[in-house]
């Protein structure tokens, strides 16, 4: 049988390779996903797999959200995913999670299309107190805009920026013997305070969904794609302005309310 099976499959490589022209058949181009957002719905999710604590990421006390791009196949099976922000104790085991599951498909025209769509999966050791997180009330096509203006604004990378210098200014007010696992404790606990998800809720709250169409089509603009690329280095610098100036014109407004006699005392 498996001389036969090998014969057969040399015989069918063969006469395709002989006659490549004449039972050819064209191959259907692969659709591109599209992103959530106007007339694409988000799908409804009809298979759910929770993720696995990992161990790991218990002892080191690791918790929050972890926030993916998920694309979704035109059958509804997740067929890739990567991670916008996450906590590296935690982010395998979110992917682990989010590529079981599976969504009704999405239809463009009538016909099923692969969609990329953001997921949080939020991570919370037993017995710790939740950590808050901001509700938007924007439908799923808006919050998913709103996102995608948080990347092309620069203020996703602002926020990582922030993180880092705040992380920085810790680290140079500590003994040089602090052991590595107490810098990773606290850098997921900056991740667990949802920056971006507070982002997220304000645009919903302040802007409506034509505004943040508008905003995006200008930051897809030349002009625009410069802008939000030098937004974290603006606000790197102005940060350091107030860290450098702050102190000194604190003190010289103290000193005059203070030689008027108008400070408390």
């Amino acid at each position: 049988m498996r001389a036969l099976a090998t014969g057969l499959l040399i015989a069918t490589i063969g006469s395709a390779q002989a006659a490549p022209g004449a039972d050819a058949q064209e191959t259907t181009p692969a659709v591109q996903a599209v992103r959530i957002g106007g007339e694409i719905k988000e799908p409804k999710k009809v298979k759910h797999v929770p993720p696995l604590y990992p161990d790991a990421a218990k002892q080191a006390g690791a918790q929050g959200s972890v926030i993916l791009e998920a694309t979704i196949g035109p059958e509804g099976n997740v067929t890739a995913v990567r991670v916008v922000q996450g906590i590296p104790l935690l982010d395998q085991a979110a992917i682990d999670a989010v590529k079981q599951w599976v969504y009704t498909p999405t239809l463009l025209n009538g016909r099923p299309v692969p969609v990329i769509m953001t997921v949080t999966l939020n991570f919370l050791l037993s017995g710790a107190l939740p950590v808050p997180a901001p509700q938007p009330t924007g439908s799923p096509e808006k919050l998913a805009d709103i996102r995608r203006l948080l990347d092309l604004n620069g203020s996703r990378a602002t926020s990582l920026k922030a993180t880092e210098l705040m992380l920085a200014a810790v680290r140079s007010r500590a003994k040089p013997e602090t052991p590595p696992e107490i810098w990773d404790a606290l850098e997921q606990e900056l991740k667990a305070e949802h920056m971006e998800e507070w982002s997220v809720a304000l645009y919903d709250k302040y802007f409506t969904h034509d505004q943040i169409r508008e905003f995006i089509r200008f930051y897809e603009t030349p002009a625009g794609r410069a802008l939000g690329a030098t937004q974290p280095a603006l606000a790197q610098d102005s940060m350091a302005q107030v860290a450098s100036r702050g102190p000194a014109l604190m003190k010289r407004m103290l000193d005059r309310l203070r030689a008027g006699g108008y400070l408390k005392q």
